[in-house]
Order: structure tokens, then sequence, then C-alpha cells
């Protein structure tokens, strides 16, 4: 047995003791596979996937293939093996991502199905920038793991993880990575980026620059009603057109000892300046006759700083694995807006908002790991300790002036118990999370808004295998805490009858979630389902006694909300290694309801989802893929969405081990950026129809010199904090 190719070869002398019946079927079975493996283009030596285990069976000239599917289910996740499979051939991370079970790549943006954006975390670091999806090649990761439903590691906040792993170069000496694409999308724009990285023994020393350009324009048409003591509409058109760049750098180091102890530290800047246009047209109505019509012009100039430094130590402790990471952030942000209203019976008037806010936040994490009985226990702690100040001026007085600080202080606590009984694997777990927040208006204390609380969060986890299948089932409780814009009672000026806040009084969101996956063969089903208390929505109702001018805020939701979702993926690999579809359909629905014009309304219509991929691999080291997504109509927290679809194509071409191409032509039909959606409040909606271009094409070229991926183990501490922020 050729323990390589698992084939099993059967000796000389037992073919010769076979029947001239047997000797038949034998030379029928040799046709049929001439024929299939002339119509698929598999009959090459070359085209043999050494990672992927083949069973076969051969006697004589007759050979019977069956591939094992890319993804498995294992631990507390579905696994999808990359290295060596026809993934590692797509280009980038982001782009791979786009191809796993349950997982999303919408226009750059990945989200897992039924769970929201992941947590992401590239060799047990946790990525603190989507772009570094894109710095990673594809034909460097190993597997990727995706978990539907992360236990007490994680912050209680996370709902999905996925976690990249790449392989680890040993290379000594100095290795380049640089990219420069360039792309029509309303505009040209342009994107570079340069890592550099060199090895010295244990010492690692890397560095990364990054620019990016880009233009787009937008436009969209709004209307907005409200059933107070009158009927008042207004009909909007909005068109906008924006301007930003990206200058980004990082510098740091890695080094690792004989004992196989490291330990690393970076530094990384970013600054993002912008600005927006926008014009707007608006007709008022009371009672259906005209009350006025208003032109409006608008620019916002925005300046964001970042800089974060980042450093950790992982090695072990006697009989324990320990890793240790602490974060210090700091981040700016102004947002300077004239707006210039000419209208048909008031005065014109001239508007100016100057919006200044910081952010600064200290953490530390500490996990600890040991084998205990059949398996293993974790243990760890966190701490955060963040700040967030907004400074809102309004000079015309039209708008209240603010000054809002939030102090919090968090301390988590964990334990985790992974068993193997058999072939049967559990995971235990118990999350203590206390949250110490301080909300200050104008220096003052606000005893109201500032609040202390602790919270226990359990998770569950039960895998099963079968003999071609497998079962999981996970149960935990988790929270979403506001955003701390969304804590922010600055109120913003959209327009003359339409205002924008945030809300200090909002209460995190509980959510008790249990997840099901089930796999059989190249066939991947899961099901969600999740409770929510308190849930965080968008509300709008009169700001003030003239119940012309709407308010649109955060709130929690006074009713409860269950959530469903369940999906059936196929990733058939009975086509080889030249081709490889992946098909899923999902369905996600709520049973809610809200108040809405003396009645209750309930939002309960499902979303249907459809996602067809297709990855080809021709000749001469060119690769295809074709990608289908539509989205139905349905309805999701109070917001009714309508109908959405796009089909992307894309085309890379290698050259040798150094320079690679690739053009993408995404939306084709430009059909994903005309949509629409209607937010229900008590007495008043508001509607969109938006019709964004979001046909884009792009051509990039990549170079790369002695790659070596950096070793750093950091795993980032603070990190959802670091979103909120």
């Amino acid at each position: 047995m050729d323990l390589i190719n698992g084939t099993i070869l059967m000796s000389s002398a037992l073919s010769l003791k076979i029947n001239m019946k047997k000797k038949l079927t034998f030379i029928l079975l040799l046709i049929f596979q001439m024929q299939t493996t002339q119509l698929l283009g598999q009959v090459h030596s070359q085209d043999i996937d050494k990672s992927i285990i083949q069973d076969t069976i051969t006697l004589r000239e007759v050979v019977v293939k069956n591939s094992r599917p890319i993804s498995q289910l294992k631990d507390d996740g579905i696994v999808t093996t990359i290295k060596g499979s026809i993934l590692e051939n797509l280009g980038s991370a982001r782009d791979v991502l786009g191809y796993l079970p349950g997982v999303t790549n919408m226009n750059g943006s990945v989200e897992v199905f039924g769970k929201g954006a992941p947590m992401i975390y590239i060799n047990g670091r946790k990525m603190r920038d989507g772009n570094e999806l894109d710095q990673i090649r594809s034909d460097k990761i190993k597997e990727i793991k995706v978990i539907n439903n992360p236990g007490s590691r994680y912050d209680a906040s996370v709902n999905a993880v996925i976690r990249i792993y790449t392989e680890r170069d040993a290379g000594e000496g100095f290795s380049l990575d640089a990219k420069t694409a360039t792309g029509f999308h309303d505009y040209w724009y342009g994107k570079e980026n340069i890592y550099g990285n060199y090895r010295t023994n244990g010492l690692d020393v890397f560095g990364m620059l990054e620019y990016d350009r880009s233009k787009a324009k937008a436009s969209s048409s709004n209307i907005q009603e409200a059933w107070t003591k009158s009927y008042y509409m207004t009909d909007i058109a909005l068109n906008q057109k924006n301007n930003s760049r990206l200058y980004q750098g990082q510098l740091g180091f890695d080094y690792t000892t004989a004992e196989m102890q490291s330990f690393g530290l970076y530094y990384k800047y970013s600054r993002t300046p912008s600005t927006v246009m926008s014009s707007l047209n608006s007709s008022t109505f009371l009672n259906d006759s005209v009350l006025e019509n208003s032109i409006m012009q608008q620019y916002y100039g925005n300046k964001n700083y970042e800089h974060l430094v980042d450093g950790y130590y992982s090695g072990n402790i006697e009989k324990w694995t320990l890793d240790a990471t602490f974060d210090l952030l700091w981040k700016n942000t102004r947002n300077d807006r004239t707006t210039v209203e000419d209208n048909t019976i008031n005065v014109d008037r001239d508007i100016a908002t100057y919006d200044k806010s910081s952010g600064r936040m200290i953490a530390a994490e500490v996990h600890l790991s040991h084998h205990l009985f059949k398996g293993n226990i974790n243990l760890g702690m966190e701490f955060v300790d963040s700040k967030r100040s907004d400074d809102f001026k309004n000079p015309q007085e039209l708008l209240v002036s603010s000054n809002n600080d939030i102090n919090e202080t968090t301390t988590a606590f964990y334990a985790e118990l992974l068993q193997n009984f058999g072939k049967v694997s559990t995971r235990l777990g118990l999350r203590y999370e206390y949250v110490n927040s301080r909300y200050y208006d104008n220096g003052s204390k606000e005893d109201e808004q500032s609040r202390n609380y602790g919270r226990f969060f359990p998770s569950l986890l039960v895998t099963v295998p079968f003999k071609v299948s497998a079962l999981q089932l996970s149960y935990s409780r988790k929270y979403k805490r506001p955003l701390y814009s969304q804590l922010n009672s600055t109120v913003y000026y959209e327009n003359r009858y339409f205002y924008e806040s945030g809300n200090p009084y909002l209460q995190p969101s509980l959510i008790d979630a249990i997840s099901l996956v089930f796999k059989y063969r190249w066939l991947i089903a899961i099901a969600n389902y999740n409770h929510i208390k308190d849930r965080i929505i968008s509300l709008s109702a009169p700001y003030s006694e003239d119940e012309s001018i709407m308010l649109m805020k955060k709130v929690n939701s006074p009713s409860d909300a269950n959530e469903w979702q369940v999906m059936l993926q196929a990733q058939p690999t009975v086509f080889g290694r030249n081709y490889f579809p992946s098909l899923s359909v999902g369905l996600m629905g709520q049973f809610y309801k809200l108040d809405y014009c003396d009645r209750i309304k309930k939002f309960n219509n499902p979303i249907p989802t459809i996602r067809f991929n297709n990855i080809i691999r021709l000749p001469n080291n060119y690769m295809l893929t074709s990608n289908l997504s539509w989205r139905g109509k349905g309805e999701s927290e109070n917001i009714s969405l309508g109908q959405t679809w796009q089909i992307d194509l894309a085309a890379t071409k290698t050259f040798g081990k150094h320079w690679e191409v690739r053009a993408v032509l995404n939306d084709v039909f430009n059909t994903s950026g005309n949509t629409d959606f209607s937010i229900y409040s008590d007495n008043s909606l508001f509607y969109t129809n938006r019709d964004i271009n979001a046909r884009l094409v792009e051509f990039s070229i990549r170079y790369k010199l002695n790659i070596s991926k950096s070793k750093y183990k950091g795993k980032g501490a603070g990190n959802t904090e670091k979103l909120r922020l």
C-alpha cells in the first residue's frame, strides 16, 4: 500500500486469476474513465493533488478515484484545507474566504452566515487591519477554521471567528511583497502596498507601507412620512461625491529564542482624510399640500488619525502554555461640516458644525493552557481601560452643543474545558465580565447614564462524528454592547426635516445563541437560533414641538426578538482539481413585532439568499472565477429590505515564482447598487431607494521575492473595544 497516494496495488498474480467476465467489466470501466477524464481534463500527472488524500483502487490499468472533501467538521469549527487544493491559487486570503462554508465576501466585506462580521485571527494573532487579508498569499495558507458559535475564550460580544493558519517559512535574509492596483469605479483609483521582511537567526524585522486613493459618487431618492397631529411627507433627492485617501505604515520585530520562547512588538500609524460633497433637493407636504421646497449644499471634511502599539509573549512555563498580549491605541477624528440651505418659506441660512472625538485604550490579555485528562483546560483573563471624548459645536445654535466623555473599564475571566470521549469531542466554558462605565456631560458625571454590571456567559459545544458525516451542536450566551458613537448624545443635522443622534441610555443586548452544523460528505447544513433581549434598533420621533422635524436615534427595542437562519451548501469535489463549484442556499428570518401607526406590525418575512461560486483552472497557470450572489426581499429588525443581486468575474495569471497579474470585474451588470429599504417607527416611515454604481474594473500586478511571512504571534488585546472606539 502506497501511504502517500492512498493506493492499494494488486499483485500481477492476483490479476491472472480473474475470469473473463471480470476482465470485460474492467475494460468497460477503463473506457468510461477515459471518456470522463477527457471531458474534465484530468488525465495529467501534474494535476495530482498531493494534499488531499485520494482513495484509489488500481487493477492493471483501471483506476477508480474518490477525493475527500476539502472541508471537515473538526474540534469547534469547520476546517477547510487550502494548501494543495484549487483554493490555493485564488490570489489572496480575502479571495479565499468567500469560498468557505457559510462565509460570504461581498465587494470585499467578509461575513459569516447569520452571524455578521467575524473576528479574524492570523496564526493566533488578532487581525487589526482588514487590508492584511490582501497581503496574505493564498498559496501560503495551510487551512482556515470557521467557528460559528465561539466559546468562552473569546469576548462575549464575538458572534463568529475565522482562524487563518499559514505556512511557517524558515528562510533567512530579505523578502519583498509589492502589489500595485489600479481600476475604474466612477473615477480612476490606485492602490500601492509594499511589505518587507528580514530574518537572521531568531530575529525577524518587518515593515509595511500602504497608500490608497479612491473617488466615488452615489445618489438616492428618499421619502420621509410622519403621522403626528398632521401628516407630513418630505421627498428628498440626494447626490453625493466622495474622495478618500489612506496613508499607513507599520514597523516591528519578532524574536524566537533557542527554547522556543518568542516575543515581539510593532507600531502602526494610519491616516485617512476624506471629503464628501452632497446636494439635496427636497419638497415637503403638509396634509398633501406643498409646504416648502428646499435646496441644500453640504461639504464634509474628515480627518482620522490612529496610533497602535501591539506587543506579545508566547512560550511554556513548566507544563503550561502561556500567551500574553497588550495593546495601546490612540485615535483622533475631526469632522467639519458646512451646509448652505435655500428654501421658499424661510430666510436662507448657513449651518456649520464642528465635531471632534478622541479615543484612548489600554488592553492586556493572558491565556494559559494545560493538558488535563483527555483534553485541555484553558484559563485566561482580559483587562481593558478605554476613554472616548466627543466635542460638538454649532455656532448658529440651531443644534445643541455638547461635550461628552465615556470612561469604561472591563475585567474578564474565563475557564474552558476541552475533552475527547472516544470520537466525541466536547467544550464546556464559563466567562465572567465586569464593566464599570462612567458617563460625563460637560465634565459632570451623570449617574443615570453611568453603569456597573457583571455577567456570566456560559458556553457548551458537542461534536459527534459518524462514518462519512458529523454533527455539531453548540450553545452560548452573548451580548452586544453599543458602539461609543451610539452612546453619544450629539444631534447631527442631516437636512431641514431629519436629524440623527446617539443615545447615552442604551443598554447592551443579551443574546442566547444555539447553532447546529451537520456535514455529510461534501454537503454542509447550518442552522442558527438567537433569542435577543433589549435589541438595539433605529427609531424616529418628532424632535421638538415642530412635528415636521424627525429625529432618528438608537433605542432598545421594547419587545424581544427571535432570529433563525438555515443554510445548505454543496462543495462537490468529483470534478477534480480543475473545477471547483460551490452552491449555497439560505433563508434568514425572525419573529419580531413593533408598534406602527396605532397597530402591531410583524416583521416576519424571511430573506432568501443564493450564492453560486465557480473556480476554473486552465493550462499555463491561468485561473478564472465566476460568482453569483442573490438576496431576495425580506425583513430584518424593523427594516424591510429589497432584492439585490450581482455577478463577479476575475482572471489570474502567474509568471514563474515572482509575478502575478490579476483582472477583476465586479458586478458585471451593475445591479447590486440599485436597491431599497424602509425603516418603520411608531408614527413614521423612512424609505430609501439608492442608486450606487457598484460596477468595478481593477487590474493589479504583484511581485514576490523570497517571501517568508512574519512569525509575529501576537493576538492583540481589547479587540472588541477597538471596534467600539
